[in-house]
């Protein structure tokens, strides 16, 4: 390999962050923080990463009333097309994005709920101006698969990214 080529791809590398060069020193691998989440019947993003992170937060990015489709439908126990709101939520910790987030609501009984998690930035407490203190998930289903458009603008990712898919109800 030419060394150009070899400089050109340490600069890019550089740029990108994921070394640091030294001028005759060398160059070294930078150690990206690495968060553990974990995952029950009670997970919530902020106690997830609690002593992790100093600074938790979710930000809603989009918000929209639409019909359900029958796997939203039948995750909610709601008729087919039944009103629902999506929410687009993007998790933060300590300011860097580390998730995101689609969630459906029954309209008829959360309306409101996209105000309320803009002023929140919390699901958990959205629920409680519903009067929800409490509530559990029936099941998670995890898989992975590459980043789309949206999970690279939202996530500050680089194409080819992979990011963990978790599908909760």
């Amino acid at each position: 390999v030419n060394r150009h080529t070899v400089r050109s791809a340490i600069a890019a590398l550089v740029q990108d962050g994921v070394l640091r060069a030294e001028q005759g020193r060398g160059t070294f691998v930078l150690s990206r923080k690495r968060l553990s989440y974990p995952i029950g019947a009670r997970t919530r993003f902020s106690e997830g990463l609690q002593g992790q992170a100093s600074e938790r937060r979710s930000v809603l990015l989009e918000s929209a009333v639409e019909p359900a489709s029958r796997r939203v439908a039948e995750g909610l126990g709601l008729a087919r097309g039944s009103t629902v709101i999506r929410l687009e939520t993007r998790g933060e910790a300590d300011g860097q994005p580390v998730s995101r987030a689609t969630g459906w609501f029954d309209a008829a009984r959360f309306a409101g709920i996209d105000a309320a998690m803009a002023e929140t930035g919390s699901v958990t407490a959205s629920f409680r101006r519903f009067g929800i203190g409490d509530y559990l998930r029936q099941s998670t289903v995890l898989s992975a698969r590459h980043a789309d458009a949206a999970d690279l603008a939202d996530l500050n990712l680089q194409p080819g990214a992979i990011v963990l898919v978790t599908v909760a109800v």
